[in-house]
């Protein structure tokens, strides 16, 4: 009896195991992997006078931007405190080397300190969407920026 009721427990344990292994991955939100890391660089020549701002999940400055990432294209200059995309502005969301850009629908950046360029850094805040009603918002700080204007 007492055989019985040990391997009855060990194989319940053994299932209930098994069930937590292969139940799928709870769904995360879409701000889960925000993108607190900016990093910009010049857009110029007859897509300029502008500025490229990557939003990105670590802080390294050399090399290639990481994926995944946000592209922020702001074809004006100076930079304004307040970015609404869409006409020269546009922003991007790249998730892997390997997948194509999503262009965002609509949305905005905020520059929380600008004197009309970024070398010097700054912060501020986005929120843009996606089609299907997703949408990217954060914070970030601008750590890498190279002089532009």
């Amino acid at each position: 009896m007492r055989t019985l009721r040990t391997v009855t427990t060990v194989a319940s344990c053994f299932v209930a195991l098994a069930f937590s292994f292969s139940a799928p991955e709870p769904k995360r939100s879409e701000n889960a992997n925000a993108y607190p890391h900016g990093a910009t660089t010049c857009i110029e020549g007859s897509n300029g006078p502008g500025v490229e701002l990557f939003l990105k999940q670590d802080s390294r400055c050399e090399g290639k931007v990481s994926h995944p990432y946000l592209e922020v294209d702001v074809r004006e200059w100076p930079i304004h405190k307040s970015i609404r995309i869409g006409g020269e502005k546009w922003a991007f969301r790249c998730s892997n080397p390997k997948e194509s850009y999503e262009q965002a629908l609509s949305g905005n950046v905020i520059f929380d300190h600008v004197e009309g360029n970024l070398e010097d850094g700054t912060d501020g805040s986005y929120e843009l969407r996606f089609s299907g009603g997703r949408s990217e918002t954060g914070h970030f700080k601008v750590e890498c920026g190279i002089p532009c204007g």
